[in-house]
C-alpha cells in the first residue's frame, strides 16, 4: 500500500497527543502504551536486527513525526528520515526479566526521538519481546495488529486507511455541544482524586494474575450474582476497592468519576495499523452508593445503557473531530476546566483477549501476552483488566508521587479479593 508523505491526525489521535504532552510534563514519560509477548524458546538476535531494518510497518511507524503550519492548530503526520537501529532496538541478555520489564515502564517514546521502541529480554528458555509506542499512533487494536505483523501472520494488515466522519458540519457541531454539556455535568471539582504526596513523579508498574480456577470462580460470580456486563462489574469492583483507601483520596464524600475508552473501530478498519478509533463512556457514582460491588456495578450498568441510548459515544467522537481545529490552550481549557485539571478519579480499560492466544510468534509458541497501560498524571493511576488463556490479569500503571508501590500492591490484593468474595 502506497502511503503519502503527510496525513491528518484523527480526533482520537489528537486527544491522545494532548495527554502525551500532559504526561511527559508531569512524569517525564509520555502517553506510551506497551505490550509484551513471551515465547517458549530463543529467537535469534539477528531476527530482531532484520525486523527493524526491513519490516515495512516498523519503518513506517518509526519514521513518523508531527508537523503543523504556524497559523494552524491541525497536526499532521509526516514521514521523515529513517531512524538508526539503536533508536529503535535494545537487547537485554542478563538480569531478572520482571525487574527489566518494570524499568522499561518508564521508557519514553517521543516524536522528537522515536515514537516506537522494541526491547528484547532473553531468559534461560524464553524470549520476551517488549514493545513501547506513543499512544497517538494507535490504540489497543492497532498494537495487536502490530504484534500480528511482527509475528509473521500479517498478510492482510493495512498501514493507514482514512475513516470518514459521517454527518454534516451542523450535525457534528450539535453532537459535540451535547457531548461537552454531558461531560461537564457529570464531572466537576468534587470528584475524588489521588492526592499528590511527594515530588519526583515516576511512571511505575504493578500487576496480579488470577489462576484459571480463580478466574472461573469470578466468572461464576459475575453471571449468577452480579448480573451486569463485564465492564460495569470490573469497574465497580475497582471503585469499591479503592474507596477503602481513604488516605489516598481527596474529597472524602466526593464522587468517583471515570471515563472508560471503548473501541469504535468499524469492521472495514479491523486490519488497519495506524490511528486510534476510540470514544468514551462516562461513569459516576456518589459516595453513598458505594455499598457493595454489586450495587456499584448496577449503577454503572444503568449509566452504560442510558449513554448508549443517548448516543454519547458517537457524539463524543464528533467532539474530538471538531477539537482538532482548536488551538492548544483552548483544547486544554475544555478538558481540564470541569475537574480543575483532573479529568478522572483514575483511568480504566477492559481489553479484549489477545489475538495471539494459541498462536506462533516468529515461529515459536506464545506463552503469554500482556498489554500495559500508560501513566497519565493526574490522575496517576491506570488499571486494565484483560484475560489470556483463561487467566484474568489486572495491570496497574501508576505515578509514584501519588501512590506508592506498596499501596498499589495492597489495592491490587483488595481488587483480587473482592472479585472472589460474595460478601462485598
Amino acid at each position: 500500500m502506497r502511503i503519502r508523505e503527510t496525513f491528518t491526525l484523527s480526533g482520537a489521535d489528537r486527544f491522545q497527543l494532548f495527554f502525551d504532552n500532559v504526561s511527559r510534563k508531569n512524569t517525564g514519560t509520555g502517553n506510551v502504551i506497551r505490550a509484551m509477548v513471551v515465547v517458549d524458546g530463543v529467537i535469534p538476535e539477528n531476527k530482531f536486527h532484520e525486523l527493524v531494518e526491513r519490516n515495512e510497518a516498523i519503518l513506517f511507524l518509526s519514521n513518523l513525526s508531527l508537523v503543523r503550519k504556524w497559523f494552524s492548530p491541525v497536526y499532521k503526520w509526516k514521514l521523515s528520515g529513517t531512524k538508526s537501529k539503536k533508536q529503535i532496538l535494545s537487547i537485554h541478555k542478563s538480569g531478572v526479566v520482571n525487574n527489566i520489564v518494570r524499568r522499561l515502564q518508564s521508557k519514553d517514546c517521543s516524536f522528537d526521538e522515536c515514537p516506537i521502541y522494541i526491547d528484547i529480554v532473553y531468559g534461560s528458555s524464553q524470549t520476551s519481546v517488549f514493545i513501547s509506542a506513543n499512544h497517538a499512533l494507535f490504540d489497543y487494536s492497532g498494537m495487536e495488529n502490530l504484534l500480528s505483523i511482527i509475528s509473521g501472520d500479517s498478510s492482510d494488515i493495512v498501514l493507514k486507511k482514512t475513516l470518514a466522519v459521517e454527518g454534516s458540519f451542523l450535525k457534528k457541531m450539535t453532537d459535540a455541544i451535547a457531548a461537552a454539556l454531558f461531560i461537564a455535568k457529570r464531572s466537576g471539582r468534587n470528584i475524588r482524586r489521588l492526592l499528590k504526596n511527594k515530588d519526583n513523579p515516576k511512571a511505575a508498574l504493578g500487576f496480579i494474575e488470577l489462576s484459571k480456577e480463580e478466574t472461573q470462580k469470578t466468572s461464576l460470580r459475575h453471571h449468577h450474582e452480579i448480573k451486569t456486563g463485564l465492564l460495569p462489574y470490573y469497574l465497580g469492583n475497582v471503585v469499591y476497592s479503592l474507596s477503602g483507601f481513604e488516605s489516598l483520596l481527596s474529597h472524602r464524600k466526593g464522587d468517583f468519576f471515570v471515563a472508560v475508552p471503548i473501541d469504535r473501530r468499524p469492521v472495514s478498519h479491523k486490519n488497519v495499523l495506524l490511528s486510534n478509533y476510540l470514544s468514551f463512556i462516562y461513569f459516576k457514582v456518589k459516595f453513598d452508593e458505594i455499598e457493595s460491588v454489586k450495587n456499584v456495578a448496577g449503577v454503572f450498568s444503568k449509566q452504560m445503557i442510558q449513554q448508549g441510548r443517548k448516543r454519547i459515544p458517537e457524539k463524543f467522537r464528533s467532539l474530538l473531530y471538531l477539537f482538532r481545529f482548536l488551538p492548544d490552550f483552548i483544547y486544554r481549557t475544555f478538558i481540564e476546566l470541569p475537574g480543575k485539571g483532573h479529568s478522572n478519579t483514575f483511568a480504566f480499560s477492559l481489553l479484549a483477549n489477545s489475538g495471539l492466544e494459541n498462536k506462533l510468534f516468529m515461529g515459536l509458541p506464545v506463552r503469554d501476552v500482556t498489554h500495559f497501560p500508560p501513566v497519565i498524571s493526574p490522575p496517576g493511576l491506570n488499571i486494565v483488566f484483560t484475560e489470556f488463556n483463561g487467566r484474568l490479569k489486572i495491570i496497574c500503571s501508576f505515578d509514584e508521587s501519588r501512590i506508592t508501590r506498596d499501596q498499589v500492591n495492597n489495592l491490587l490484593e483488595a481488587i483480587g479479593r473482592n472479585l472472589l468474595s460474595s460478601d462485598v
